[in-house]
């Protein structure tokens, strides 16, 4: 009786697959936390991610898009510990919220308790499930960001937060930031208590070709290095190497053929949250100094942008012109010539954006040896001065943390500077 028929076969067993939709992900919140104070383990903090339609970044026509308000979504949160195997913290599964009239846009948000234990601070971090076994119509699994949870305390350094790439900054190197894309980063180390070695860890995440790729060192033993200057309380400095390696965070497996890579971070707190805006700047090169991300590279040169969100936290004692050599006991293993007056050094200021002055007494007749290392213990100067008047030196040096070494014979003195 219909015109248009439609003829089916007699078979009903026919399958039908049916795959989900693709998704993709954006976490938009908190980068750090704090416990506040020095034995509270726990912090109160509010995770947050925007949720797509792989179509809405894309920019691609999908005339069968769905609609993300169908999807399922969690946080997954790895701390980045010295362990070889963390575990994950799996977040409950949450339905995606539309943001607007847009069905391919939306997000998830929860307010959660994270406890760090006896430990000062934790990095974790941050991916956005989505389906999997939490249901919806959706599948997508990406590592978007960091967030790193601390306690109050004094002579370390932590923070956690993210970078942006926009011109005229500008992302360099064989894995540089893509144009517009974020950087995060996560970090808490410390000094043990004797105040040898350093315990910690440093995390960075970078974009390239759009694929996020994961910087990541455990700062242990004398693997790394950390200078701090606390003089100005509203501009706090610090600088940190680290050796890291490198990690394709989708297929979760070590980039080798880079070699051996160190990261140096140089940061300035200003501040809490809301007053001034902490500033930072990573780079990383491999041992034959071949350069393989710096987050704004310009004159050959890795110069601080403000973060765009997050805090970073200097605590440290005040850097002074400490004499060290002079200061040791007897049988210290230290020598000095008894019949020479002791030689006294100053350097001012300190720290200088320009050039500092070196000033000395007592001593004899011979000319001085100084000698200028970057933190990393390499010979960036060395100069052979007269012992009078005022000795100026630092105009070509980059913005950084040095040691100098003043020696006339076997008389010593180092002093920690900063070049700002």
């Amino acid at each position: 009786p219909f015109s248009n028929a439609i003829a089916f076969t007699n078979n009903p067993t026919t399958s039908l697959t049916i795959n989900r939709e693709d998704a993709t992900a954006e976490y938009t919140g908190q980068d750090f936390g704090s416990t506040g104070s020095a034995t509270a383990t726990t912090a109160k903090v509010l995770l947050r991610a925007n949720i797509y339609d792989i179509s809405y970044l894309t920019g691609n026509s999908d005339a069968d898009a769905g609609n993300i308000s169908l999807a399922k979504a969690r946080f997954v949160l790895t701390p980045q510990t010295a362990s070889m195997t963390p575990i994950p913290i799996n977040m409950p599964w949450q339905t995606v919220t539309l943001t607007s009239a847009d069905i391919k846009v939306g997000y998830i948000q929860l307010e959660t308790t994270i406890d760090i234990g006896s430990a000062n601070a934790i990095s974790y971090s941050i991916s956005i499930e989505v389906g999997g076994s939490g249901g919806g119509y959706y599948n997508g699994n990406i590592l978007d960001g960091t967030i790193t949870v601390s306690k109050t305390m004094g002579e370390f350094i932590t923070g956690g937060g993210t970078l942006r790439h926009p011109t005229p900054f500008n992302s360099q190197g064989s894995y540089k930031a893509d144009l517009n894309s974020k950087t995060n980063f996560g970090f808490n180390v410390k000094y043990n208590k004797s105040g040898t070695n350093l315990q910690g860890v440093v995390t960075v995440i970078v974009r390239n070709n759009g694929i996020p790729y994961q910087f990541k060192g455990i700062v242990g033993g004398v693997n790394g290095t950390l200078a701090v200057n606390a003089t100005d309380s509203k501009n706090k400095i610090a600088e940190l190497t680290s050796k890291v390696k490198l990690y394709n965070t989708i297929t979760g497996l070590e980039i080798t053929n880079v070699g051996t890579l160190t990261m140096i971070m140089k940061m300035k707190d200003k501040g809490e949250p809301g007053t001034n805006v902490d500033t930072y700047s990573i780079e990383v090169r491999n041992s034959t100094g071949t350069l393989i991300y710096s987050s704004n590279f310009a004159s050959n040169l890795t110069s601080e942008l403000p973060i765009s969100s997050g805090n970073i936290q200097v605590n440290g004692a005040v850097v002074t012109t400490t004499i060290l050599t002079n200061s040791l006991p007897n049988g210290s293993g230290i020598i000095r010539d008894r019949d020479t007056p002791e030689l006294k050094a100053n350097i001012f200021p300190n720290p200088s954006v320009n050039v500092f002055n070196l000033t000395f007494t007592g001593g004899n007749k011979e000319k001085l040896n100084v000698v200028v290392t970057d933190v990393q213990g390499r010979m960036v100067k060395e100069y052979k001065v007269d012992p009078s008047g005022t000795f100026r030196f630092g105009d070509g040096l980059r913005p950084g943390i040095y040691m100098i070494l003043v020696q006339q014979g076997t008389n010593k003195k180092v002093f920690k500077v900063i070049k700002q």
